[in-house]
């Protein structure tokens, strides 16, 4: 709305990233023009709790949006709108109930205005985190900077394997994209590809080295503490994400965290 008929002149301030990322200095602009209305980001999970889930989202221009949750008889039990006129998203759903399953959709408008046209996300299901006493299984992987045809068919047969085994939980090893800090990668080798897989498992990633703990990484994914590093309970086991692109020497704060943590968890298995 800003860009007039004729020449227009952008200028761009560049200074260092204020969580200290790497590089120190990068510079790239493009511009690209939407038609219509859609999706980016389609709708995925991530911080999963026993009583909550975030539901994020992004979309080519700014825009409000909705989350509806629905029981399994298909009942409306969560209805929430975004509060503000943005692209990316992120939704907290709480006073859930433990271990069970609900279904959910998304609906986004380019106004401010409500009737305005929407789009409507596929309605996906999910399922809070078990109870602390109970036997789970889960999905691994990491290292999906590279190859997006792989990713996406690996994605396809991860998602089989959660439906044929009751599987409601992907941890993410890290080295998501090749550089955190190009928006496209981040579009093109994760989230296209993965988009079925984590609309329905929540994913829990930690940073890589590749990662280069740019900013788009803590955008993109709602995670506990303070994201860089963290932990959760999930069944009967503690999980525990660790950053190695942060200091974590015997002096450190995450250092002391941890140590603090894995002496007073009780879970049966540490991860």
């Amino acid at each position: 709305s800003v860009l007039k008929k004729g020449t227009n002149i952008i200028s761009a301030v560049v200074h260092k990233d204020a969580n200290g990322g790497q590089p120190a200095m990068y510079f790239d602009l493009k511009m690209r023009v939407y038609q219509k209305h859609d999706w980016l980001k389609k709708p995925y999970l991530t911080n999963i709790q026993k009583h909550g889930i975030t539901i994020s989202w992004e979309t080519n221009a700014p825009t409000r949006g909705r989350v509806d949750v629905y029981d399994n008889q298909g009942s409306l039990i969560h209805r929430r709108t975004t509060g503000r006129v943005q692209g990316l998203h992120e939704m907290r759903v709480r006073n859930l109930k433990v271990d069970a399953s609900y279904h959910y959709e998304v609906h986004t408008w380019p106004e401010e205005d409500e009737s305005a046209e929407h789009i409507v996300s596929e309605r996906r299901t999910f399922k809070t985190a078990p109870a602390d006493d109970a036997e789970f299984d889960f999905l691994f992987y990491g290292d999906s900077r590279y190859f997006a045809d792989v990713h996406s068919r690996l994605a396809e047969r991860m998602l089989q394997d959660a439906k044929d085994n009751n599987i409601h939980l992907v941890l993410h090893a890290g080295d998501i994209v090749n550089q955190g800090f190009i928006w496209e990668q981040w579009q093109q080798n994760f989230f296209a590809p993965a988009e079925k897989l984590i609309s329905q498992l929540p994913v829990v990633p930690v940073p890589g080295n590749h990662e280069l703990n740019t900013k788009l990484y803590y955008d993109y994914f709602d995670l506990p503490n303070n994201e860089a590093w963290y932990h959760f309970r999930y069944g009967i086991a503690d999980i525990y994400a660790i950053n190695s692109n942060v200091d974590y020497g015997t002096r450190s704060e995450q250092y002391k965290w941890l140590q603090t943590k894995l002496a007073t968890n009780t879970g049966r298995w540490k991860i």
